[in-house]
């Protein structure tokens, strides 16, 4: 009789126990891995290479924890939870292209489309796209750090005026024009975002008022004016074609 006792409760146990699998089951088979990124699109540096692309099309059921972008060839990679990020040590005068997965708790999705193809260098000069998808290409020119105010023109306490200087050339078929007030950012040793601060400085000029229009194979000269606190440097400037709206973007380290 005890022994019929002590084996029944085993038995209900083992019954409750498969139940309980039987339940759980299925909620953890209702997430599914994230679809592929979409739009990768890459834009080359010295010896590296900015990529950056659009969320997919799904998620799986779960967040997106991140994404890996991975160079082809070398299969040099960078992981964030952002939407871009900079995959670094790869080869200036070699030809790569890019693909994105997304991981969400099921694991890694499937691999996106290629992006385009780059080519990193170290010359100071990038290519972009306008939002027509005219091509144009922007080199950068040492900083002037600091910069002098023109027209009694002062910064503010504590900050100094900081000038980069541009030359913007039309490599396409069709005329381009944009504002390089809203192009251009400064990244600073502090990891801070500055953007431009509208003055105008004695050492050049502000293209017109920041505006730039240009005929195929025509070239402008002109900076943009930034201030930065006087204990931060300049870490990199950064160039982003309609001001930020294109998706793609370049940077130079200072």
């Amino acid at each position: 009789m005890n022994q019929k006792l002590w084996k029944r409760p085993v038995f209900v146990g083992s019954a409750l126990m498969a139940l309980t699998l039987a339940v759980a089951t299925p909620a953890s088979a209702a997430t599914k891995h994230p679809t592929a990124p979409l739009s990768v699109h890459a834009v080359a540096g010295n010896a590296k290479a900015n990529v950056n692309w659009s969320k997919p099309s799904s998620n799986g059921g779960s967040p997106i924890m991140k994404y890996v972008a991975t160079s082809h060839p070398d299969n040099k990679t960078c992981m964030t939870a952002k939407t871009k990020c900079t995959i670094s040590g790869l080869s200036n005068g070699a030809s790569y292209t890019f693909t994105v997965v997304a991981k969400n708790r099921a694991g890694a999705g499937p691999s996106s489309k290629s992006s385009n193809k780059v080519t990193p260098t170290n010359s100071s000069t990038l290519s972009f796209t306008d939002e027509s998808g005219n091509p144009y290409n922007v080199a950068v020119f040492p900083l002037i750090d600091p910069a002098k105010g023109a027209q009694d023109a002062t910064p503010n306490a504590g900050d100094r005026f900081v000038a980069v200087l541009f030359k913007i050339t039309d490599t396409g078929k069709n005329q381009i024009s944009d504002d390089a007030n809203i192009n251009a950012s400064i990244i600073g040793s502090n990891d801070e975002t500055y953007t431009n601060d509208f003055d105008d400085v004695t050492e050049c000029t502000n293209f017109n008022g920041g505006d730039y229009a240009l005929d195929p194979k025509q070239s402008a000269l002109g900076c943009v004016v930034f201030q930065l606190p006087n204990a931060v440097n300049v870490k990199r400037v950064e160039w982003a074609p309609n001001g930020g709206f294109g998706g793609r973007f370049g940077e130079w380290n200072a």
